[in-house]
């Protein structure tokens, strides 16, 4: 019984692994830098047009110290920072979900990224249109990744 255990935790590990491999560092990176292009014009802070209660959430999580809002839009590089490990850890979740489909699997981030809800991503015209276009720019950073870091 104890060798099946191990069996098994083994089989999870590499499973964990072969995901968090199939999503590099790369990709997330293109992604983020997806949703700044993409973001829509507002009254919220950053290029990514983030409400300021996630920024001040997230830094504390990810930076263990709390950035105002301000410091977090006069600040890219630190935002980007924070945004990649968010990022990254959903897009990894997402992908999990679709079944290892990367197509499938940003749609649904950018669907969380609008709506909070990943399953949306063509729930209605305006959600359709907004992860589309994040998939499109996702797809040709990831052409020309010289186009990923922008500081």
């Amino acid at each position: 019984m104890n060798n099946y255990f191990k069996t098994i935790c083994c089989l999870f590990i590499l499973i964990s692994i072969n995901v968090q491999a199939q999503i590099s560092d790369t990709k997330v990176a293109a992604l983020v830098e997806a949703l700044r292009l993409g973001a829509m014009d507002g009254k919220l802070y950053s290029e990514w047009q983030i409400k300021p209660q996630n920024i001040t959430d997230w830094s504390t999580r990810y930076l263990g110290k709390t950035i105002t809002p301000e410091e977090f839009a006069a600040n890219p590089a630190v935002a980007r920072q924070i945004l990649e490990i968010k990022m990254g850890n959903l897009l990894r979740e997402q992908y999990k979900f679709s079944g290892q489909d990367e197509t499938i699997a940003v749609l649904r981030t950018a669907s969380w990224w609008m709506s909070g809800i990943p399953e949306n991503y063509n729930a209605n015209p305006k959600l359709e249109v907004f992860t589309q276009n994040i998939l499109k720019f996702y797809q040709e950073i990831l052409e020309t990744p010289k186009k990923v870091i922008k500081d």
